[in-house]
């Protein structure tokens, strides 16, 4: 059984210009110890999904099952048991942490609300300072007396004081420094080896994820455009939009030959979503039938699931590139 399932999902944003449709008929599981990658542009929607996972966002349609038990439409009360088994790690560490409260007072506030003695809270906190790597007399310190690193290792902290099974990272690392960067990644790998915790890793940075999920999933207009493990999705990506994100990645070799996939036009507004599929207008294999008819997510060859007419059920793509090979002239 999944630790994590999310069957339809929709989430639909009132504001004054109308429904915004950040979410639309998303479905995939997580497993137990797994770390799923979620990517996508900025205004995809991955932010959203993951405040609805914590109910921070309330879901609009579909079903969210956690650790067997459907969450969707809990109340506050139903919900305060099942809050311990998900927390968040978000972007901003500065702005997730309150200045007027002490590194202590921060970690230690889950779990007071759990009902902990102020005792055995204190003991925790002293216990989970040291598994991310932060002395003992942070205890009494105020976030904006460390650096953005150590400030989201603050962040860290709080996330696991409950042992929660399941993580939703917000661009943890995207904020820090490479070195940094690389320092957090590898305390998230630890901390899942010794305790066991699934991530939902939600990134714009493709190296990052390449290194830590075991599974990817690509997510455009609210929506999972193709999704695979890690090793047949960077080998053999199917979906023009996946092919388009992973050529936009920087090589470190200056003379590397690069393919890039040349898409035209902006996303599009998700106040109205396009009809067929949502990434038509800027795909430029897309026939009639992707104009008017939506492409369900289905398995290709390759083992990835992916939602395009040309790839079901093989991989049709490779018989008609969508590719310009460039040489990166030498520095």
């Amino acid at each position: 059984m999944s630790l994590l399932s999310i069957t339809d999902l929709e989430v639909h944003l009132p504001t004054g210009a109308g429904l915004v449709h950040a979410v639309n008929g998303l479905s995939f599981d997580i497993a137990g110890g797994e770390t799923v990658g979620l990517i996508g542009e900025s205004g995809c929607g991955k932010s959203t999904l993951g405040r609805a996972l914590l109910r921070l966002s309330s879901a609009t349609g579909g079903r969210i099952e956690l650790d067997g038990q459907d969450i969707t439409h809990l109340d506050a009360k139903a919900l305060k048991p099942v809050r311990p088994k998900i927390q968040m790690i978000f972007q901003d560490n500065a702005g997730a942490l309150n200045p007027r409260h002490t590194v202590g007072q921060s970690i230690g506030q889950p779990l007071r609300l759990a009902g902990w003695s102020a005792k055995d809270a204190r003991a925790r906190v002293y216990e989970l300072l040291a598994q991310v790597g932060l002395p003992k007399d942070a205890y009494d310190r105020y976030p904006n007396a460390f650096s953005g690193g150590q400030r989201q290792r603050i962040g860290i902290a709080r996330a696991i004081a409950l042992n929660p099974k399941l993580i939703v990272c917000d661009e943890p690392v995207s904020a820090l420094d490479p070195s940094v960067r690389a320092q957090i990644i590898n305390l998230l790998k630890d901390l899942q080896q010794r305790l066991g915790i699934s991530y939902l890793f939600i990134s714009h940075d493709l190296a990052v994820v390449e290194h830590i999920a075991d599974r990817v999933i690509v997510m455009y207009l609210g929506q999972v455009m193709e999704q695979g493990p890690r090793g047949a999705f960077w080998k053999q990506p199917l979906h023009p939009y996946t092919r388009a994100l992973l050529a936009a990645v920087p090589s470190a070799d200056p003379d590397a030959v690069r393919t890039r996939t040349v898409l035209q036009g902006e996303l599009p507004s998700n106040l109205s979503l396009p009809a067929g599929c949502p990434f038509q207008a800027r795909c430029p294999l897309a026939t009639d039938l992707c104009r008017t008819e939506k492409p369900a997510l289905r398995r290709a060859v390759s083992g990835n699931d992916v939602a395009c007419h040309l790839v079901e059920p093989a991989p049709l793509l490779q018989s008609k590139s969508i590719e310009e090979t460039t040489q990166c002239p030498a520095p």
